[in-house]
């Protein structure tokens, strides 16, 4: 009897999860396709189950929906703060949308979270390419400058990975620390010099970035160990 109940409770929770996978799918084939009406329709079933990974049918609309579609979501109670598996909040998941941004932002989204990894929404939107719009924003509403994310970054370095100049002199102006090291060491001086981007290296100097700056001499490893061959500088 005992074993008949604990099959029928895992038969249950088995169908239960996927019941939830089936609602996701839904939410994402509505939002992807943009019907609306459909999404309409999946709203009354609730706007805060989570997939799998434990993301949100808002999180599918940052990344892959429209603004209409994000709205009606927010409208029908869509916790803007909610947080997946990774700890990504739907505002990392459209840092490179700026008006997405901005709708988030207005219904309260913390520009400071971080992921488990230790990105924020102003890091992901450094390491874009013609990021800057999303960038001065997240700065205005009060984004820290000189968080730390995945191998110790900054959004300083983020953007001199990227290679984008509006957006490292945004940081800089903002207060930027320009001598910050990533984990292997490497500074933001050092990824501009590796891009060849003169400006973005006079912005850097004038800032106080230490030309003989060396990265780790452990930064590279090998299956047997470190291969040294670190201690680079900037002209190197």
């Amino acid at each position: 009897m005992v074993r008949q109940l604990r099959v029928v409770l895992c038969l249950a929770a088995f169908a239960a999860i996927l019941q939830a996978q089936d609602a996701s799918e839904r939410f994402y084939q509505a939002i992807r396709n943009n019907d609306l009406a459909s999404l309409q329709s999946l709203i009354k079933t609730g706007v805060n189950g989570k997939d799998q990974r434990g993301s949100t049918p808002l999180m599918y609309a940052a990344a892959y929906g429209s603004l209409d579609a994000m709205r009606a979501l927010l409208d029908a109670g869509a916790e803007v703060n909610a947080k997946n598996a990774f700890d990504a909040t739907p505002l990392m998941w459209c840092a490179n949308n700026i008006d997405k941004v901005r709708l988030l932002v207005s219904k309260g989204a913390d520009v400071n979270a971080k992921s488990k990894q230790g990105m924020t929404p102003l890091i992901i939107a450094a390491l874009q390419d013609g990021g800057s719009g999303v960038v001065k924003f997240l700065l205005e509403k009060g984004a820290n400058v000189n968080a730390r994310g995945t191998a110790e970054a900054t959004a300083l370095l983020a953007a001199t990975n990227a290679n984008d100049t509006a957006t490292v002199r945004l940081l800089l102006n903002a207060g930027a620390d320009a001598n910050a090291k990533d984990l292997p060491g490497e500074t933001a001086l050092m990824n501009a010099a590796a891009n060849g981007n003169v400006e973005v290296m006079k912005l850097l100097l004038a800032k106080g970035a230490e030309v003989n700056a060396t990265d780790n001499p452990n930064a590279m490893s090998v299956k047997n160990g470190p291969i040294n061959l670190g201690k680079a500088t900037p002209l190197m």
